[in-house]
């Protein structure tokens, strides 16, 4: 009896060495999966061989996202820290712009885009012939320089801050 309970005892004891050893290789499966995901969300951007393309892109995928009143990827195209600054003075932080995003009716990019990587940043200077609405204000094809910096934010350029100047004027002599 007492070599049945020495068996017994030792077959209990594999039985749980290999449910700890198929847990530890769960559990390290899981692990390594949560942070490959972390590792691509958090990835650098890749290196541009062509910012001004790049940029002209993202532009005008901003301002189509405004035109199109589509909601969700104007929020997905903002950083978290995202703050905006017109030429009015007024400004607003992400969740102030999600809010109440400028209307976009007409745009017309200018052909010269200025865009300059440095690592995961990318800043755009930029001219726009627009016409929108910006909360009670109505701009009719105005044309107006802009500046912004996009950010690589969970695998995509994001905007991190955007400026808006006033309208280009001519100079009168």
């Amino acid at each position: 009896m007492q070599e049945s309970a020495r068996i017994s005892a030792v077959r209990r004891s594999r039985g749980a060495t290999a449910l700890l050893l198929v847990s530890m290789v769960v559990a390290w499966t899981a692990l390594s999966a949560v942070t490959v995901a972390g590792a691509a969300a958090n990835s650098s951007a890749p290196r541009l061989k062509d910012p001004e393309a790049t940029a002209q892109k993202l532009v005008t995928a901003w301002l189509t996202a405004l035109k199109d009143k589509d909601s969700a990827e104007i929020a997905a195209s903002l950083a978290p820290n995202f703050q905006i600054e017109r030429a009015d003075g007024t400004g607003t932080d992400r969740a102030g712009y999600i809010a109440k995003p400028a209307v976009v009716d007409t745009f017309t990019l200018d052909d010269e885009i200025s865009a300059i990587q440095s690592g995961d940043t990318l800043t755009v200077r930029w001219a726009v012939k627009i016409s929108e609405q910006i909360g009670d204000n109505e701009y009719r094809d105005v044309e107006a320089p802009r500046l912004t910096a996009f950010v690589w934010h969970k695998g995509r350029w994001k905007i991190l801050s955007y400026a808006n100047f006033n309208p280009i004027a001519s100079p009168t002599s």
